[in-house]
């Protein structure tokens, strides 16, 4: 009836394993520092909503026209 002990003691071995590893890569999550966002001027973004618009319906197309007037042009009205 040896088996039963060592049974145990493997279980505890890996369940301790388990937490520690837990508690150390919580830690390190934690302590990560954020990422900065890449500063982007009013031009720039006013060009990305652009590409975004023409990606999404096509240049050609009125998706493309009606995706500018609704979110390009009032977001980036005053950049020039």
């Amino acid at each position: 009836m040896t088996p039963l002990p060592v049974a145990r003691s493997i279980r505890k071995f890996l369940v301790l394993t388990l937490a520690l590893g837990t508690i150390a890569a919580g830690t390190f999550i934690i302590e990560a520092p954020p990422a900065e966002a890449k500063r982007m001027s009013c031009l720039q973004k006013y060009r990305a909503c652009q590409v975004r618009c023409s990606s999404n319906g096509g240049v050609g197309s009125d998706g493309w026209y009606s995706c500018h007037n609704r979110t390009c042009a009032p977001q980036f009205d005053r950049c020039g």
